[in-house]
């Protein structure tokens, strides 16, 4: 009894999602003029790290943003405290936005740091 030779299957090197294998092989296919180039991929776009800052906020201004925070929770709008707080600034810049700049983006302002003390 003689074995039959070893065949190699359609599907060697393939990733299973990736489907059917063609006869073809790779130096065919890059001089194949039938199959269009791919155009590249986008590079991913890094999701922004959060920024952590430190400020002094009334007590009681805090207890109350921490008392809306706990009902916006409760009612499903909010998962974090610093979600809630997310939220409630960018609120507060769009209608400053709207008040003092008509809307518009405000200016970058001349340094990175904030003064210290309060203008007068």
């Amino acid at each position: 009894m003689t074995s039959p030779g070893t065949r190699r299957s359609n599907l060697a090197g393939a990733h299973p999602a990736a489907g059917r294998v063609d006869e073809t092989t790779q130096d065919e296919r890059a001089e194949s003029p039938e199959r269009p180039e791919q155009p590249a991929a986008p590079e991913p776009v890094k999701p922004k790290k959060p920024a952590k800052t430190t400020l002094t906020v009334d007590p009681d201004v805090l207890e109350e943003a921490k008392d809306a925070y706990w009902m916006s929770m409760i009612a499903g709008q909010h998962t974090t405290f610093a979600s809630y707080m997310t939220a409630a600034v960018a609120a507060y810049n769009e209608r400053t936005r709207e008040e003092l700049n008509g809307g518009a983006p405000f200016p970058k302002r001349p340094s990175r740091n904030l003064p210290t003390n309060p203008l007068t």
